[in-house]
């Protein structure tokens, strides 16, 4: 079933109620499976309204059993174990393992870090008796095109992770990717989609009956791309239905999304309305069909405007984050209300106009236990140097509670941010003296002090990006990405201890 629209978005020109403040891809899609994979492309029409352009995006192959993790301040464990295809597992010790140490019986064995004799985390051990920031097991996700990458990841009540993104076929069109891992890292599904000709997953989230919801864009041109919500099951992957819009006939596409308690579909968004004048939107869609509610574009200056992530509050309040043109880009966080089928409500808007003047940009967002929001991206210092931001702020009004720089003193950008009751996990990438680009993931105190940090450095030594987290029940985090590698890129997902 396909839901399609052509609905005129409102249009609000400006950027709501600004207030004034100083702070500082993709890839082509195809290829190898593990023998679950299947293809939908469906019909059908399409809405038009509203669309867009994501401003983060990738580089990232062939199947690898080890990785190097060129920094950090843990080191992965455990040995490997193949997958039966479609990519690589490294595990770590859990709780038993043959022959291994036993987690949880209170002696500290070789292959851990502590035992405290209880599988019970937040304590003095967490629950797999190793270092916070551990590697517990990664896959790698492999096409004979050399072209894969994940942009989404999510996880459901008993730590299965969820991803998606792009994977290049034979004939070399994007297909849009969605794989679900069990909490140990098998592959239990994976499902592609055509689309109307070419299709890729940019961000995917779990509705409240655990059915997989994977936003993005496709398209029969690269010029004319229309905003893309998928719904898969989640318990097998199977393909039930997809709804487009389509804003002004040009480029558009998803960029984030988050589901309220009753099953609504929150989007952010861009939309092309000539170019190089790039609306950033929100967008809603009916919970269980699908169905385009309601939209609205905003323009900050006639120009290029992005909003690159979305989430939600307790009380339903919904927050964006991207890049508004005003003298120069800037990172920008949003609040609104909306109930029903009213229009979105602007409450509140904050700019943060990095120190050089130059592009700086909002990439992820999250709303912590407090009710706070968390956002990340990148401003360019005086000197030049890109560095990845986090930004704590108050719900209320936007002020700024505290705002910490990656800071290493090369070029870095922070792309997501996942949040729970005991912290902030962000993940970006990071310039290196020798190497290239690495992925990084940072896991932060409520207040903003820095618990432990880990890089990715892939087995080429180059080309390498953490894009998305999502922080597990038992408070170990769910990273994914993309590496370099001969001729391509090959996607990657890792699982780090709490």
């Amino acid at each position: 079933m396909r839901s399609v629209s052509q609905l005129g978005f409102f249009v609000a020109m400006g950027f709501g109620v600004l207030a004034a403040c100083d702070s500082g891809g993709d890839t082509d899609g195809a290829g190898g499976d593990d023998g679950t994979s299947t293809t939908s492309s469906s019909g059908g029409a399409t809405t038009s309204a509203g669309g867009a352009s994501t401003t983060t995006s990738a580089n990232g192959g062939s199947s690898t059993t080890s990785f190097g993790d060129g920094g950090g301040t843990t080191t992965s464990a455990g040995g490997s174990t193949s997958d039966g295809g479609g990519g690589s597992t490294t595990n770590a010790s859990t709780t038993t393992s043959a022959g291994g140490p036993v987690c949880g019986n209170g002696i500290v064995e070789t292959g851990e870090n502590c035992d405290d004799g209880n599988l019970v985390g937040g304590d003095a051990c967490n629950v797999y008796c190793v270092d916070p920031g551990t590697p517990l097991w990664t896959q790698t996700y492999l096409v004979p095109t050399n072209v894969a990458a994940w942009y989404g990841t999510t996880t459901d009540s008993v730590g299965a992770v969820y991803v998606t993104g792009v994977q290049e076929t034979a004939a070399q069109v994007d297909n849009l990717i969605v794989r679900k891992y069990s909490p140990s890292g098998s592959i239990a599904w994976t499902q592609t989609y055509a689309g109307d000709g070419s299709a890729i997953g940019a961000d995917i989230a779990l509705d409240p009956q655990g059915n997989v919801i994977v936003v993005g864009r496709t398209g029969a041109t690269d010029a004319d791309q229309n905003v893309l919500v998928a719904k898969f099951n989640g318990n097998t992957g199977a393909f039930v239905w997809d709804s487009l819009l389509d804003y002004e006939g040009g480029f558009d596409t998803a960029t984030g999304v988050a589901i309220d308690p009753a099953g609504a579909i929150y989007v952010s968004g861009v939309g092309e309305y000539g170019d190089p004048d790039y609306d950033y939107m929100i967008m809603k869609f009916a919970a269980g069909t699908g169905n385009y509610v309601i939209g609205a574009a905003f323009d900050a200056n006639a120009d290029a405007d992005y909003a690159n992530g979305i989430a939600l509050g307790p009380d339903g309040a919904i927050y964006l984050v991207g890049t508004a043109t005003l003298a120069s880009p800037d990172f920008f966080v949003e609040k609104f209300t909306q109930t029903g089928t009213a229009q979105f409500a602007d409450v509140w808007g904050v700019p943060f106009d990095g120190e050089g003047g130059d592009v700086d940009g909002g990439l992820g967002i999250s709303v912590d236990a407090a009710g706070d929001i968390v956002a990340v991206g990148g401003f360019y210092s005086a000197t030049g140097i890109g560095n990845a931001t986090v930004i704590k702020l108050s719900a209320s009004d936007g002020t700024t509670i505290w705002s910490v720089p990656y800071d290493d003193g090369l070029d870095s950008v922070a792309y997501r941010v996942d949040t729970d009751a005991t912290g902030i996990t962000v993940v970006g990438l990071t310039d290196t003296l020798n190497h290239g680009l690495d992925g990084w993931v940072r896991r932060y105190a409520p207040d903003g002090t820095m618990l432990w940090t880990q890089t990715y450095n892939g087995p080429a030594s180059g080309g390498d990006a953490a894009y998305a987290v999502s922080i597990r029940p038992d408070g170990s985090t769910a990273v994914v990405g993309v590496q370099g590698i001969a001729n391509g890129n090959a996607a990657w997902t890792r699982v780090y201890a709490p």
